[in-house]
């Protein structure tokens, strides 16, 4: 690599390096991931042609196969899919009673 981005902590006590490396582990820890976005950016990446292999993301090939051809989180659950009304004329007319 030619450029590597870093953090300076030379000014930090050994006790505030101690207490950030914990801070930076907890972050990452608590940290989420949007979906739709890492499976767009990890399906660019596997059609770039780089000079890199896609794993240095830090995921495993089966990890991005399933990320990237997993079905959208946004796309409506066929269950909740209300069907089209039709086109016939109704069958029922305003006043009608069921006993």
């Amino acid at each position: 690599m030619i450029e590597v981005s870093t953090i300076c902590i030379d000014h930090l006590s050994e006790a505030q390096r101690r207490a950030y490396a914990i801070a930076a582990n907890r972050l990452a820890e608590l940290s989420g991931w949007d979906d739709a976005l890492l499976r767009l950016e990890l399906g660019e990446l596997a059609v770039l042609d780089l000079d890199f292999t896609i794993e240095l993301a830090g995921f495993a090939t089966a990890e991005i196969e399933a990320i990237v051809l997993a079905p959208a989180l946004d796309a409506p659950d066929p269950a909740d899919v209300v069907p089209e009304l039709s086109a016939m004329p109704s069958v029922v007319d305003l006043g009608d009673c069921c006993h």
